[in-house]
């Protein structure tokens, strides 16, 4: 089973639907970590061998410059709701089995990945 850290910016209903696709979540709001730095939850996510999920693009930012994230990155870019939940933990269950990429964006309903240069990879 894939561990998930969910970033406190994720919602719950985001996250109710992840476990029910049958990923292990560790969301940052049920931790003693809420309120943590970028720094603080990537160490856990490293400790714990989890990909990390955020709608924080600072995350990519604070890699680049610290090289810290030993797992993946997904970086959600859509807006995130009820309605929107199931179908959203689908497609980043397909993006963190499908692609090899270390940094990956959501937006508009598809996957891509993101290089050092910041630049969009198809």
């Amino acid at each position: 089973m894939k561990m998930i850290l969910a970033d406190e910016n994720i919602p719950r209903s985001l996250v109710d639907a992840l476990r029910r696709e049958g990923f292990d979540v560790v969301w940052v709001c049920e931790t003693t970590y809420r309120g943590s730095t970028d720094e603080e939850i990537i160490a856990l996510a490293n400790k714990l061998g989890a990909s990390i999920i955020t709608r924080d693009k600072g995350f990519i930012a604070q890699e680049w410059k610290a090289a810290a994230i030993s797992t993946r990155l997904v970086l959600i870019r859509d807006i995130i709701n009820a309605a929107n939940s199931e179908a959203m933990a689908r497609l980043i269950g397909e993006a963190l089995e499908g692609s090899g990429q270390k940094y990956l964006v959501i937006e508009k309903g598809s996957v891509s990945s993101v290089n050092r240069e910041k630049s969009r990879v198809p």
